[in-house]
């Protein structure tokens, strides 16, 4: 799944696949059991060549202390 991007395929939609819940401050899902789950105003969004770059700025977090960042 990590060959794909969101406009190829609703990865969310997967069943079985991942553990959501929803966000406390802007309307998304996060993905549960990791380290950090950040929440983020999207700032800049640009083009450049075929990637698109995404600025945020994090407006919410929450970290498991309890788990080891890679």
């Amino acid at each position: 799944m990590g060959g794909y991007s969101g406009t190829e395929i609703q990865k969310l939609n997967i069943p079985n696949t991942f553990e959501t819940y929803p966000a406390k401050q802007i309307n998304v899902l996060m993905i549960n059991n990791y380290t950090l789950n950040a929440e983020c105003k999207a700032i800049t969004i640009q083009k450049i060549a075929d990637h698109i770059m995404v600025v945020g700025e994090i407006i919410g977090a929450k970290f498991d202390d309890k788990k080891s960042p890679l």
